[in-house]
């Protein structure tokens, strides 16, 4: 019913002069957002229309006359990256989908079309207009995916995988972070309701060239998004199955987990392991590696959300355990099958403490307890113990529900099938019965190579002739040796901290104590040494005090 009156005011633009038209429809746009929260339904609707008249008519205008671009000014691209953002922020913002606005149904083709018809767009444009094909995929804006059409022929969907493809090497890391978000939006809905369109992610090679980004962008927020796009990817058989066929995916993700110096990325791949273990059979070679490298990451790293991140990988190791041993849903059936007996088992209270008492064994050959213990004790931040609290408390309810004891861990514990990690080469623990750190060297870099390298050094004479012909060599190679390429991550040398083992007798006293009251109470210290209060006091204090520099108090 709005579609008169916004095509009413879209024929106004004829009247405007050239020269002034897109300064004053910016001004528009910008009146429009500032003004939005106040707009209703039917507004933002009438707004929406506008807007998809507007973006249509220049895309075709362009398309059919490419030489318009030289007389429409600079004032253009301004008007383009606004109007996009307009339209996005609404989508978003007002729930707009086609079921309020037929005309939505081409915005995908329109916004597709407007990226295409011209090469050389400001980068800012080309991020808006990746936004917006991102909300019209998702909002299932195009014809065939509003009827449930399960095709990727005879649609822009088709055509998508080159673009975002080209994209995904544009120089502007904004562009490759953009087209990182649609391809994880079509990796999303292929998983769910459209599974055709796993030939757009597979025919463009996205599966190689994410791993690649995760592993070698010059930008953090790329290589997070990457692993972002990589966490979907994973969930979806046949993308995991290119994964395993072109490399080691497990290899790949621990090495980013222990040696990516930035800590947004080491949180990104903290979820991918928790995502790889929950959905896909971790092999025993790479099974023991996987609990190392998590035991070191939620307890020695030094961004908490790092840490924050690779407790939810410990949490589906408790969850899995848990199942093996008969819980669905959270919960011990009356009765289930025993796969060890090949038999039906009623489980009462007696035969649930078994289980219960055997997953606490295997947890413990882990490191689960040792981890979620350290974490519950964490003084370096609050988030992390909160996490370690919310994610342990349903499987410290369930042992008090049972009255799991220290007496009770007498009973025998089988080994779980969950635990063929012991015969990797990656599972070998020193006997440590207490949460004090050890740690050992992990380097990219070979031992046996960095030990080589010393003795040469050692033993070899210097000879000044050829330091002086270093000094004085103009060879760029020189330089190419020692800095990083722009695409490539540096590799750092980690400090990996040795996995522990805590017995489940010491585990079980240290949970049945008062956690909630203690992180309480730890809550309320904080905040009082965080008050202004407390600031200025230690400020005056020590401004007092001969001998202190008056800087120091900043």
């Amino acid at each position: 019913m709005y579609a008169p009156n916004s095509g009413m005011c879209y024929k106004i633009h004829n009247c405007w002069p050239i020269e002034t038209v897109f300064k004053d429809a910016t001004m528009a746009l910008n009146y429009i957002l500032i003004g939005r929260k106040n707009f209703t339904i039917a507004m933002a609707n009438t707004t929406v229309q506008f807007a998809i008249y507007c973006l249509k008519d220049i895309t075709q205008s362009l398309k059919e006359k490419p030489q318009l671009w030289d007389s429409l000014g600079p004032d253009f691209c301004t008007y383009m990256t606004l109007l996009l953002d307009t339209m996005v922020k609404f989508f978003k913002e007002f729930n707009i989908t086609w079921r309020e606005i037929t005309e939505t149904v081409s915005v995908l083709d329109i916004a597709f079309c407007c990226l295409e018809c011209y090469p050389h767009w400001p980068h800012n444009v080309v991020v808006k207009g990746l936004e917006l094909v991102d909300v019209a995929i998702s909002k299932y804006m195009s014809p065939n995916m509003a009827l449930l059409i399960d095709k990727v022929h005879d649609s822009v969907m088709g055509l998508l995988g080159p673009m975002l493809y080209a994209k995904l090497h544009d120089i502007h890391w904004e562009v490759r972070d953009s087209a990182l978000e649609v391809i994880c939006t079509i990796t999303r809905i292929s998983n769910k309701k459209f599974p055709s369109y796993r030939k757009v992610i597979q025919e463009a090679e996205f599966p190689s060239m994410i791993i690649r980004l995760a592993k070698t962008d010059n930008e953090a927020f790329v290589r997070a998004s990457a692993l972002k796009c990589l966490k979907e990817m994973i969930q979806v058989d046949d993308f995991w199955w290119d994964f395993q066929n072109s490399f080691n995916i497990f290899e790949e993700i621990l090495n980013i987990l222990v040696y990516e110096p930035e800590g947004i990325v080491r949180s990104e791949a903290a979820t991918v392991v928790a995502t790889i273990y929950e959905y896909q059979d971790v092999p025993e070679s790479s099974l023991g590696n996987m609990y190392d490298v998590a035991s070191h990451a939620a307890t020695a790293d030094l961004h908490w959300e790092v840490k924050a991140k690779t407790l939810m990988f410990w949490s589906k190791v408790i969850e899995k355990h848990l199942t093996h041993q008969g819980m669905i849903d959270g919960t011990f059936p009356e009765v289930t099958f025993s796969k060890e007996n090949r038999k039906i088992v009623t489980l009462n209270d007696a035969e649930v403490k078994k289980r219960l008492i055997k997953v606490l064994e295997q947890l413990s050959a882990t490191g689960c307890l040792a981890v979620f213990a350290a974490a519950l004790q964490d003084d370096s931040d609050l988030e992390v113990a909160k996490t370690a609290l919310d994610l342990i408390k349903d499987f410290v309810s369930m042992l008090k529900k049972y009255k799991v004891t220290e007496q009770d861990l007498v009973l025998s514990a089988p080994v779980s099938p969950l635990d063929r990690f012991s015969n990797s080469p990656f599972s070998s623990v020193p006997s440590v019965r207490s949460l004090d750190s050890q740690y050992g060297t992990m380097s990219p870099a070979s031992d046996l190579f960095q030990m080589d390298l010393a003795q040469s050094v050692a033993s070899t004479p210097i000879d000044e002739a050829i330091l002086e012909s270093i000094l004085d060599s103009e060879d760029i190679g020189l330089l190419d040796a020692v800095s990083n390429s722009p695409n490539q991550v540096a590799e750092t040398e980690v400090n990996l901290k040795t996995k522990q083992i805590m017995p489940s007798r010491h585990f079980l006293n240290f949970i049945y104590g008062d956690l909630d009251g203690r992180l309480k109470e730890r809550s309320r210290w904080l905040e009082q040494i965080d008050s202004f209060d407390s600031l200025l006091d230690d400020i005056l204090k020590d401004y007092q005090v001969e001998g202190v520099n008056a800087m120091d108090c900043y």
